[in-house]
C-alpha cells in the first residue's frame, strides 16, 4: 500500500500553494486544510530539467514566523536536502566574447527567478516532486553592449535556442526517455524570425517524440487595465498550436481566480497558484515572494514528475511515443476549477486533512 505523507503549514496565505495542489474539492476551502498530502515517491527516479538562471545551493528556509531566529539549518534546505541527484548543464560558446559562461548551478540574479522555479518544482519545502532528480540548465549571460541594436536581441534568442538544443542532447545521451520532464518558464517574442520559430517547434517536437513531458508558461503580459495581450503570444507556448501534447500553464490566486497578468486563450491548458507565492530566494537564507506564470508552471512540472514516479500509473503513462500525451491527459483529468467559470487548476489526486 502506498504511503501518504503530510507536510504541515502555518497560517500564512502564502503557504496555501501546496495545500491547493492536494485540495480534494472546491467545497474544502484552502484555509480549512491542515497540510499538503503527497505520496512518498514524490518524483523519485524521474528527472526534471529546469532551464533558467540557476538555483541557490546554500539555501535554507524558515517556518513561520519568518524571522532570522527561525531559520532551519538542515531540514528545509531547498538544494542540499533535496534527495534526488543534481547536476548542471552550461550551454554557450566560451569563444564568444558576448557571453559569460558560469560553470556553476548558483543563481546570481537579483530577482531569484531560477531559485524560485527550482524550489517550486523539486524543493523539499515548496516542491510538488520533492524526491525527483534535477538538471539545472543555466542559460548563458549575454553581455549587452548596445540595448538598441536589434542584432543583440537576435543573439539572445540564439543563445536560448542553443540551450534548448543542449538540453535535448543531454536527454538523449542520458537515455532518460519516459522519465523526464522539461520546465520552460520563459518566453521568446512572437516576432522571432521564421527560422527561429521553426527551431523552437522542432526542438520541442523532438523532445515530445522522445517521450519527454514538456511544460511551459503562458506568459505574464496581459494588461490588467485594458485586457490587451490577454492570450498567449510568445514562444514556446505558441508552439502548442501544432503540438497538442505540449502543456501550457497560467497562474491563479489561491482561490482559483485568474491572476491579473496571466495570459490565456485557447492555448492555455490549466493553471496553478502564481500570485504572491513563497519560494527560495537566490542568495543567503530564506524566501522571496513572487508572482507569475513561471512559478505555476514549475508546480505543474513537478506534478508531471510526481505522476510519472507512481508505480501504479506506469503502465498507463509510459507508452512509447505516447508518454507526453498520456501524462498531459492525466494532469487535465485530475485538475478542476476551484472557482466557477475559471480555468482548471492542478490537483495531485491526494487529500489534505481538514483542520479540527
Amino acid at each position: 500500500m502506498a504511503t501518504i505523507l503530510f507536510l504541515s503549514f502555518y497560517s500564512s496565505k502564502r503557504f496555501f500553494l501546496l495545500k491547493v495542489v492536494s485540495q480534494p474539492s472546491k467545497e474544502d476551502e484552502v484555509s480549512n486544510l491542515k497540510n499538503f498530502a503527497y505520496r512518498e515517491k514524490a518524483g523519485r527516479y524521474v528527472t526534471v530539467y529546469v532551464y533558467d538562471s540557476g538555483a541557490n545551493k546554500d539555501h535554507s528556509v524558515s517556518v513561520e514566523p519568518l524571522t532570522t531566529s527561525e531559520w532551519c539549518t538542515n531540514r528545509h534546505q531547498e538544494w542540499t536536502s533535496q534527495t534526488g541527484t543534481k547536476k548542471g548543464i552550461f550551454p554557450g560558446s566560451r569563444n564568444d566574447p558576448r557571453y559569460t559562461i558560469d560553470d556553476s548551478e548558483t543563481d546570481k540574479t537579483k530577482d531569484s527567478h531560477g531559485s524560485c522555479v527550482y524550489s517550486m518544482a523539486v524543493g523539499p519545502r515548496f516542491g510538488t516532486a520533492k524526491n525527483a532528480n534535477v538538471v539545472i540548465v543555466k542559460h548563458a549571460i549575454f553581455n549587452k553592449k548596445n540595448p538598441n541594436d536589434p542584432d543583440e536581441e537576435d543573439t539572445v534568442e540564439s543563445a536560448t535556442l542553443d540551450g534548448m538544443a543542449s538540453l535535448l542532447a543531454d536527454v538523449k545521451d542520458s537515455k532518460l526517455q519516459n522519465k523526464t520532464v522539461i520546465n520552460f518558464s520563459f518566453g521568446l517574442t512572437s516576432a522571432l524570425e521564421v527560422a527561429s520559430r521553426d527551431k523552437v517547434y522542432d526542438l520541442i517536437r523532438e523532445l515530445l517524440a522522445n517521450d519527454v513531458v514538456v511544460v511551459t508558461s503562458s506568459g505574464n503580459d496581459q494588461d490588467e487595465d485594458t485586457g490587451d495581450r490577454s492570450e498567449v503570444d510568445d514562444y514556446p507556448a505558441l508552439s502548442r498550436k501544432d503540438l497538442q501534447n505540449l502543456i501550457v500553464v497560467g497562474a491563479t490566486n489561491n482561490a482559483g481566480e485568474t491572476w491579473r497578468e496571466s495570459q490565456g486563450g485557447d492555448l492555455l491548458d490549466l493553471s496553478g497558484p502564481g500570485e504572491e507565492i513563497l519560494c527560495a530566494r537566490a542568495t543567503g537564507k530564506g524566501v522571496t515572494v513572487q508572482s507569475g506564470t513561471s512559478f505555476a508552471t514549475a508546480s505543474v512540472s513537478g506534478l508531471a514528475a510526481y505522476f510519472l514516479s507512481l508505480p501504479e500509473l506506469s503502465e498507463r503513462l509510459k507508452r512509447q511515443g505516447k508518454t507526453a500525451q498520456n501524462v498531459k491527459d492525466l494532469i487535465l483529468e485530475k485538475a478542476y476549477a476551484r472557482t466557477d467559470g475559471e480555468i482548471k487548476v492542478l490537483y495531485n489526486g491526494e487529500k489534505s486533512d481538514l483542520k479540527a
